[in-house]
C-alpha cells in the first residue's frame, strides 16, 4: 500500500468542496508527520504555536472535526481526550487494531462488522 502524502489529502479536501487554507495546510502537514499514529489536539496546538505563533483552539478543533466529517481522519476518545489520526486510505472503509500505549494502529485485512453481526445477532 502506498503511503498517502500531503498532496493526496489536499486533492481530497478540494474534491470535497473545501478550500486549502494556510491553517489547514499547517494542521495536515503536522499530521502527515505523525501519519498512522493518534495525536492529541494539545500536541497539534503546541506545534502550531511554535511554528506560527498565532493559532486559536476553535480553529484547530473546527478543522480537525471537518477532516473527520469528510473522511480524512479517524478519531477516538480516550481518557477524556479526542485523539486524531490520518486515514491510510481515503476511499474504502477500513478496520484497525489500535494500540493506545504506542499511539499507533494496524490495519486489519478483514471486516470486523461481519464477525460482529455473527457474534452479536440481537444488536
Amino acid at each position: 500500500m502506498r503511503t498517502l502524502n500531503l498532496k493526496d489529502y489536499k486533492i481530497y479536501l478540494r474534491d470535497n468542496g473545501y478550500k486549502f487554507t494556510l491553517k489547514r495546510l499547517e494542521i495536515l502537514s503536522f499530521s502527515v508527520h505523525y501519519q498512522y499514529r493518534f495525536i492529541s489536539v494539545k500536541l497539534v496546538i503546541q506545534h502550531l504555536r511554535k511554528a506560527s505563533g498565532n493559532v486559536r483552539l476553535d480553529t484547530v478543533y473546527r478543522n480537525l472535526f471537518l477532516f473527520r466529517d469528510i473522511g480524512l481522519i479517524e478519531t477516538i476518545f480516550h481518557e477524556g481526550e479526542n485523539l486524531f489520526c490520518l486515514k491510510s486510505k481515503l476511499t474504502t472503509p477500513s478496520h484497525f487494531f489500535i494500540c493506545i500505549k504506542r499511539s499507533s494502529e494496524t490495519e486489519l485485512d478483514i471486516c470486523i462488522m461481519h464477525i460482529m453481526e455473527f457474534s452479536l445477532p440481537n444488536y
